[in-house]
């Protein structure tokens, strides 16, 4: 069995042995705000956070030498509150699997960050940061740790980069995974593949006063692009994508974006933008990205998926649950008693969809009611 199809294989058996709603797969970690350590004398007076999610270095094909990644641009203004000099500690965690024992723990921090494009600097200087397991209350892991020196009332501008893998694995739609349906099939359509990426605001309260002003842009248009036209694999052969294809029955399937934030603007060049005056961090930024394998976003797809379907002795019925979950999925009520269950624990029930399912999709369905009524 190709390498690909035994990790996708091992991660749907493992989440549907535990029938867990939890994700399966590579947590490859969050970015974080900074950490202030040391002293209550110091403020941040705004923040300004860029993320962009994009490809990874290699082949899409569900190994880890494969994940995509998300880089952070974070831009911070510090204020020293004090009439006196002061000398802090700051710290950057990143909760990644990554760093898991023994990961980490024979590994050079100059090897660390390399790999995570790891760097702090102000105009003109650059910090050498140290690594450390943890805090000392050991409540933040694997931090990139520093020292700022500040003038009395001195103000700092200091820009943070680094990069992560996005995190991926298989996962549900559903809410909860004790419920039954009024059919056993229903269940196959919550399996989907996620990509998931994130910004860990709550360290931001461990600063002097609130955070005057807060922005947030992700760029989402490249990403989504490129997921829009990314199959579920991008390395492998015949053999590999039939054995895919047992599992997901949409070679090319839709996504749907869900995020912890709401009320996003969007800008004509694609970025997703907030802004916070007074910023007291509450909930942490999360975008996930439900690959939805089941869910057809063209006409050839479709096919694939009815003709897959049609195997399981489909009759006149269920393609009307299918069509009528798909209809649902658009935004249309359609009054089907038998989904209603199915459709209340589905998290992307009447939530706003990026794409929706095309019209020639919910005929060709149509088309499949029609036929199986005339051979009855």
């Amino acid at each position: 069995m190709p390498k690909i199809i035994a990790i996708f294989a091992f991660l749907a058996t493992t989440l549907f042995a535990k029938s867990v709603c939890a994700n399966v797969g590579v947590f490859a970690g969050y970015g974080h705000t900074i950490e202030l350590t040391e002293t209550e004398s110091v403020a941040m007076i705004s923040e300004e956070v860029t993320i962009i999610p994009g490809r990874g270095r290699f082949l899409f094909d569900g190994t880890i030498p494969g994940m995509n990644r998300v880089e952070y641009v974070c831009q911070f203004k510090l204020r020293n509150l004090s009439n006196e000099k002061v000398s802090i500690q700051v710290g950057f965690p990143l909760n990644s699997q990554f760093f898991s024992p023994p990961y980490s723990n024979t590994r050079e921090t100059s090897d660390l960050i390399v790999e995570y494009d790891f760097i702090a600097q102000e105009k003109g200087k650059i910090y050498n940061v140290e690594y450390f397991p943890a805090d000392r209350s050991e409540r933040l892991k694997n931090i990139f740790s520093w020292t700022i020196e500040f003038e009395a009332n001195e103000e700092k501008d200091l820009v943070v980069t680094y990069s992560l893998p996005i995190s991926m694995g298989l996962s549900s739609t559903a809410i909860s995974n004790d419920l039954s349906y009024q059919k056993d099939w229903y269940k196959q359509l919550e399996m989907s593949f996620l990509e998931l990426f994130g910004y860990v605001t709550e360290t931001g309260k461990s600063w002097s006063g609130v955070i005057e002003k807060a922005e947030f842009e992700v760029y989402i248009k490249g990403f989504e692009d490129y997921l829009n036209n990314r199959p579920l694999s991008e390395k492998v052969d015949d053999e590999g994508k039939n054995n895919l294809m047992q599992m997901f029955k949409v070679w090319n399937p839709l996504f749907w974006r869900q995020t912890t934030w709401n009320d996003w603007s969007k800008d004509e060049q694609g970025f997703l933008r907030k802004t916070y005056e007074n910023y007291e961090p509450e909930t942490n930024l999360e975008f996930n990205y439900y690959i939805l394998s089941f869910f057809p976003k063209n006409i050839a797809e479709a096919n694939l998926l009815l003709k897959n379907l049609a195997k399981n002795n489909f009759q006149k019925d269920d393609y009307e649950d299918l069509r009528d979950i798909f209809r649902e999925y658009n935004g249309e009520t359609t009054g089907n008693q038998r989904i209603q269950e199915f459709l209340k624990n589905q998290k992307w029930y009447q939530e706003e969809k990026q794409h929706k399912i095309p019209d020639e999709v919910i005929e060709l369905i149509n088309q499949y009611i029609d036929n199986n009524e005339l051979q009855n």
